[in-house]
């Protein structure tokens, strides 16, 4: 079981330093919470959301699995454009599954690079263009309740997910 957990594990996490998450052994119904928006549920959302931070990922340092039965939390450093992150990830990994995965990190670095960085003018521009990852896959917002959808779209910086109904830094009025 031990052996199962740090597989998976470190077939995402490899994965995500390389930029390639096709590999992530993601069970269709995992849940992805971090200290950054709402949970995130369903494989096709998260895989979704992990793309959309290709651009500003350099690479993954492993420093250690603490792993009991199902569970594994993981400590690495994450070598992003905002910096070097201390994160450690927690995973609950079930027959070779990633079932949910936990995160936690100062979310400052990444905060204030986005601050710092200019956004392109709204979605509306050439080249600019919205994919609905999938309009079933909903997360509660913590603070009203009121479901929300994530879009992931497509401009000169990249992929990135924003919720509907909502004024994006990125894109505008949603």
């Amino acid at each position: 079981m031990r052996d199962d957990a740090i597989r998976a594990v470190e077939a995402h996490l490899n994965g995500l330093g390389t930029r390639d998450i096709s590999a992530s052994p993601f069970d269709q119904d995992i849940e992805f919470v971090g200290p950054i928006g709402p949970p995130i549920k369903g494989a096709p959302t998260v895989r979704a959301v992990f793309t959309g931070f290709f651009p500003t990922i350099n690479g993954i340092k492993i420093k250690r699995h603490i792993v009991d039965g199902e569970w594994c939390a993981t400590i690495f450093d994450f070598d992003t454009t905002f910096g070097t992150i201390p994160m450690v990830d927690y995973f609950h990994v079930v027959d070779g599954q990633i079932m949910s995965i936990r995160v936690y990190y100062d979310p400052r670095p990444i905060l204030e690079g986005m601050s710092r960085a200019v956004p392109p003018p709204y979605a509306e521009s050439p080249g600019a263009h919205h994919i609905i990852v999938d309009e079933t896959d909903s997360a509660r917002n913590p603070v009203d309740g009121v479901g929300v959808s994530l879009e992931l779209h497509r401009n000169n910086t990249g992929n990135h997910p924003c919720r509907r109904n909502t004024i994006c830094t990125w894109c505008g009025p949603r």
